[in-house]
């Protein structure tokens, strides 16, 4: 997966099945040679050309699980948060300030089965929905990671996704 920060609008983080997150960020390239580019295209519409130029650092490279990582999802909130799931059933919030960023801040038991999905609520701090291979869909307070303050039962298959 990767995602854009909400926070951090030159940033974003990836997640691979090779059981790794990356912070990248993105920079783009000076606005005078863009402008001269454009000028020299014909046109007075930027969108109709390709931005060149564009460079990218990698941040962070985070050993996230110990399986394969369907998602990665910056906090909407906290814009050094990043939350994970993966097929070992768990779901890890990195703080990347930490002295130790690949060592999760917290780690939930979410399922016995694959995570497939996660999501932030946009609107209350700290609370974020799971989607699993075992048909649940989770809600929690990362502020109480004990147990899920609600869940859904209702899929017969696999919950691949919330929103």
């Amino acid at each position: 997966s990767v995602e854009w920060s909400n926070l951090l609008k030159d940033t974003f983080c990836t997640a691979s099945w090779d059981q790794t997150v990356k912070l990248v960020r993105t920079y783009t390239p000076n606005t005078r040679d863009l402008t001269a580019w454009w000028d020299a295209c014909g046109s007075d519409n930027p969108a109709l050309h390709p931005v060149v130029g564009w460079t990218v650092d990698l941040l962070l490279t985070i050993p996230a699980h110990q399986a394969q990582i369907f998602q990665a999802s910056f906090a909407p909130h906290v814009p050094s948060l990043i939350a994970t799931c993966a097929a070992d059933g768990c779901m890890n919030l990195f703080d990347t300030r930490s002295q130790i960023p690949d060592k999760p801040a917290t780690s939930i038991r979410v399922s016995d089965g694959d995570v497939l999905h996660l999501d932030w609520n946009k609107y209350l701090p700290g609370i974020i929905a799971t989607a699993s291979k075992d048909g649940v869909v989770r809600v929690w307070d990362t502020r109480n990671p004990g147990r899920p303050v609600a869940e859904l039962l209702g899929h017969r298959l696999a919950a691949r996704k919330v929103a």
